[in-house]
């Protein structure tokens, strides 16, 4: 065996995040299979977006567990969930799941004047993950946690109702001074995985908007497998505005150059569609672009073509079409938006299985890991 195969064999990749009980499953069903499984909380130290339970296994495993998880009733339960959510009707309301770190205040602001826009309500959510016993510990009939632990448990809910509170407060105030407009707020806390709570909420009760932060470009993980964010935007049937540490708006109507990702296709015209229901009242010049940065060249006669049907739908709209470079995405769309200014990127996501959405990273997703621009997912 040479240095490179021994390295793969020895190297362990991070299949999943998932909260505790997920996690277990999936652990069991794979190690039935002869995959070895470790478990590994996210962050022990503090409970906050990123965290939950990392489901970790060898590299030259990879390729089986997938198929495992394709054949599984796993993944067949998550789509039975999609299915149900997809029933419930849209709530009037604003999601802003919050962490309580440095973007906490931006998502809060923008979340709010959309609401006030639209006489919306907001509801501003935090997971409060436990890092010590995701599972109870049974002795007989009793359910025992060490006191040691306990009071550490108590303090550390202690303190996220007190960051919770102070929150509140802050937003109170602003709205009392007029530097926000004031609309009804419900403030919650939830234990279990940022991800799972959030997705949990927002299917038994589907928002009109979900409003989150990220971290710049340059912190975020190489593998966006386990990116809250992105599990958000692949899995939800709300709009996800996705708002970046850098951005400089504070509201929608800051944003005056707006890109939309698109493949030119009839699904990319009815996103389109209903961005303009979505933002109507606002008026900023439009830049298409291709998402696909191949050799392929889109002859003179298409362009034309789409720029007439757009003409025609949306004469009082201003739209241009554009081509990104050939050659590396991340390169082509930061030339891109630096090149034209934009302060806001759309773009359509599809409901994809586990082995899809692994293998091949959806537009948003691209989006998300290479630009620091707001990004806005509009469910398919």
């Amino acid at each position: 065996m040479n240095k490179d195969q021994k390295n793969e064999k020895d190297e362990i990749v991070t299949l999943a995040i998932h909260s505790f009980g997920e996690a277990q499953i999936l652990k069991t069903m794979l190690e039935s299979e002869g995959i070895p499984v470790q478990l590994a909380n996210v962050n022990l130290i503090q409970p906050v977006v990123s965290a939950g339970v990392r489901v970790r296994i060898n590299k030259k495993d990879l390729p089986h567990a997938l198929s495992i998880i394709e054949q599984s009733h796993f993944s067949e339960s998550a789509i039975a969930d999609e299915k149900r959510a997809g029933a419930m009707k849209e709530e009037s309301y604003v999601l802003i799941p919050v962490d309580f770190e440095t973007m906490t205040e931006k998502i809060c602001d923008m979340g709010i004047r959309y609401a006030a826009r639209h006489k919306m309500s907001i509801v501003i959510l935090h997971a409060h993950y436990n890092p010590f016993y995701p599972a109870p510990m049974f002795v007989g009939d009793v359910n025992t946690i060490p006191v040691a632990d306990e009071v550490i448990l108590r303090k550390t809910l202690e303190e996220v109702q007190g960051k919770m509170d102070t929150l509140k407060r802050q937003i109170s105030e602003k709205m009392k001074s007029g530097a926000l407009p004031k609309v009804e707020m419900k403030m919650m806390i939830r234990d279990g995985a940022p991800e799972e709570v959030i997705k949990g909420y927002s299917h038994r009760h589907r928002p009109n908007l979900i409003v989150m932060g990220s971290r710049s470009k340059e912190k975020k993980d190489a593998d966006l497998i386990g990116s809250v964010a992105a599990e958000i935007m692949d899995s939800n049937r709300a709009p996800v505005l996705v708002v970046p540490e850098e951005s400089h708006i504070s509201d929608f109507s800051d944003a005056k150059e707006v890109a939309v990702a698109t493949s030119f296709e009839q699904s990319d015209l009815v996103l389109f569609e209903r961005y303009i229901q979505l933002f109507g009242h606002l008026n900023p010049r439009f830049h298409l672009f291709n998402i696909s940065t191949n050799d392929r060249q889109w002859d003179e006669i298409q362009l034309n073509a789409i720029r007439e049907y757009f003409k025609k739908q949306y004469p009082t709209r201003q739209i241009e079409v554009n081509m990104l470079d050939a050659g590396d995405f991340g390169t082509a769309l930061d030339i891109f938006t630096t090149r034209e200014k934009i302060d806001l990127i759309v773009v359509n996501t599809y409901k994809r299985n586990f082995l899809r959405k692994l293998i091949f990273p959806s537009k948003a997703r691209r989006m998300l890991f290479y630009a620091d621009t707001p990004l806005l997912v509009m469910p398919h």
